[in-house]
């Protein structure tokens, strides 16, 4: 919890330089959507998109009003989309070995 609660204080921290939180609202707000190029759309990615990029998306759809059982819900929906990668990269580092461990499994869920 608090690695997490790190990540959100450096989304808005006044002494973080980049200003992350900052510069995508700023981005989201200034774009006037056309109807003919969807240019008011936005996509953030990331490799897993569970930590920061988890996050400031966690944040953006709190601000923009959703509910806190969905913006909880539409997170924990990482844990479905990286099961795959997770399995190759476990299987790279421990090629032939056991399984997932426990402590992998809680680093790469998105609870």
């Amino acid at each position: 919890m608090e690695y997490y609660q790190e990540i959100a204080d450096a989304l808005i921290s006044e002494t973080n330089p980049h200003q992350p939180l900052k510069m995508v609202l700023s981005q989201l707000s200034s774009s006037e959507p056309d109807p003919d190029t969807d240019a008011g759309a936005a996509l953030i990615h990331c490799s897993f998109g569970k930590d920061r990029t988890g996050v400031l998306c966690a944040i953006i759809l709190s601000l923009a009003g959703v509910d806190d059982d969905i913006v909880a819900q539409e997170y924990a929906l990482t844990t479905e989309g990286i099961r795959e990668k997770v399995v190759s990269i476990i299987a790279e580092i421990r090629p032939g070995g056991p399984g997932i461990t426990i402590e992998e499994e809680r680093f790469f869920s998105a609870r």
